[in-house]
């Protein structure tokens, strides 16, 4: 029996597998990574629509905001002037075409206007009424939400009213001394529509029908 033991083989060592400190923690973090990972795509995904309904909501009230902006400091400021350029223009009128010529264009009777010392004054209000509209075309022009193509025109036949008022017997024959209806129609126009969007925008909202 001694004999035996003395002359068997040895039994092979048991095979060991040798973990590093990185393979631990790899073990142990790996599956956390992947949980945090699947978790954050998770939130993403179920807070997506939420962020985009904000910021299509502050694109709105941006939108709301530049076009009160404008309704309020461009376009209806113009159609108040351009009312009481109206008022002044039709009294001139009045006073000077007699003859009730039609059409009758102020700058084409500057002479018969400054003969009538009311007539003048009236006239010289004017102006300076359209020098306020001009200066509004001036600093506000960015806040134009639609095509004021004649502002143009309308700006040619005022720097010819101005100077009708400074030299009253040397006023040039032109089809720009008539006044471009245009420009009042786009302004009107433009207020109308802002105003509407405006309001429509301000109505509270109504609850679905149950």
């Amino acid at each position: 029996m001694l004999e035996y033991l003395l002359t068997r083989p040895a039994p092979e060592p048991t095979p060991t597998v040798s973990l590093d400190g990185w393979a631990i923690a790899a073990l142990f973090i790996g599956p956390a990574v992947v949980a945090a990972v699947i978790s954050g795509a998770v939130t993403f995904l179920a807070l997506y629509p939420a962020s985009k309904l904000r910021r299509e909501e502050a694109a709105e009230v941006a939108k709301r905001d530049l076009n009160t902006r404008a309704l309020n400091e461009f376009y209806s400021p113009i159609r108040e002037l351009l009312n009481e350029v109206e008022i002044l223009r039709n009294e001139i009128h009045r006073r000077v075409n007699k003859a009730n010529v039609t059409p009758w264009h102020t700058l084409d009777h500057i002479v018969e206007i400054k003969a009538d010392k009311d007539a003048w004054v009236l006239y010289d209000a004017m102006v300076k009424v359209n020098e306020r509209i001009k200066q509004l075309l001036d600093e506000k022009a960015g806040l134009a939400r639609g095509a004021v193509t004649e502002s143009g025109l309308w700006r040619v036949h005022q720097s010819l009213l101005a100077r009708a008022l400074a030299n009253p017997n040397d006023v040039p024959a032109t089809e720009l001394n008539y006044f471009p209806a245009d420009f009042e129609t786009q302004i009107n126009a433009q207020f109308d529509l802002l105003a509407a969007q405006i309001g429509a925008h301000s109505e509270p909202k109504k609850g679905k029908a149950k």
